[in-house]
């Protein structure tokens, strides 16, 4: 039997399995291993896996892979769990962090109340106006690149060919999997994210590919939700979202003629339970 230790982490419900590389030496085959960790029938149960490992007493690198083994994105609520996880062990010691993820250098801040502030995210607008008509429904939205791909649309504006429910009730998976599929995007396909405002906020659902499924929130996701309102809503940083679970992330940036430079996002990262896991080689 192989024995992993591991944590457990949240992001606003978005959950990790983290693995330290200092604890896991003899880590190998980390495909597999997020299939294993990131089952919740069988493993611990995660969105997706996180290999941390430091490269100095201040910088620190970060391995993504999603709960079905695919990796090569940025992972915004990970990468805020990581840093959560280096500060902890430096008992609130460092205030801040370098971190490497896929050869970008990006930074994180501790703040209070478990908050974590993480970016700067590169923003790349993919296409600006897509237009998706399915069996029961129409839409049209902005297609982003924040480190990971998604598409944006306002749940107002989409026509659906049923009466419309309440934004966090109505059947958000069986939309974004059509969309997430859709011919206007690459082979690997694209992350779904919906908003609607409510009052001075903005209310948020996220459906992530590699999961499959709506993950509770997601980082990356919020951020080009956060200029998509910039764009389509001139709303100036900072943006605030609410997640179906009731959790708020905030996202920052400087917004030079829809130029968007100093991009962070800020939420809730928590370290739930450490552990061993036991299973065959």
């Amino acid at each position: 039997m192989k024995k992993i230790i591991f944590s457990k982490f949240t992001a606003a419900g978005n959950d990790f399995v983290l693995l330290d590389e200092s604890l896991n030496p003899e880590l190998k085959n980390n495909t597999q291993l997020a299939l294993i960790l990131c089952d919740r029938n069988f493993g611990i149960g995660a969105d997706g896996l996180l290999i941390y490992s430091e490269i100095s007493n201040d910088e620190i690198l970060i391995k993504y892979l999603n709960s079905d083994g695919s990796s090569g994105s940025l992972c915004g609520n990970g990468s805020r769990c990581a840093a959560e996880y280096y500060f902890e062990k430096r008992a609130g010691k460092c205030g801040s962090v370098k971190i490497h993820n896929l050869g970008i250098e990006y930074s994180a801040e501790k703040l209070e109340n478990n908050f974590v502030k993480f970016g700067s995210f590169r923003i790349k607008i993919l296409n600006d106006n897509i237009e998706i008509e399915e069996n029961f429904f129409k839409l049209n939205g902005i297609w982003f690149d924040t480190g990971s791909p998604h598409f944006v649309t306002d749940f107002d504006e989409i026509y659906f060919s049923e009466k419309k429910t309440n934004f966090f009730e109505f059947d958000f998976a069986s939309t974004a999997v059509k969309i997430r599929h859709n011919k206007y995007f690459s082979d690997s396909g694209t992350n779904v994210i919906f908003i609607q405002q409510h009052g001075d906020e903005f209310l948020i659902r996220s459906f992530e590919r590699g999961v499959e499924s709506e993950t509770l929130s997601c980082g990356s996701g919020t951020v080009a939700a956060a200029i998509f309102c910039a764009l389509k809503r001139n709303k100036r940083s900072p943006v605030n979202f609410r997640t179906i679970k009731d959790y708020n992330l905030s996202v920052e940036f400087k917004n030079v003629n829809h130029n968007f430079e100093s991009v962070f996002l800020k939420g809730p990262a928590k370290r739930l339970f450490d552990g061993e896991f036991f299973y065959k080689k």
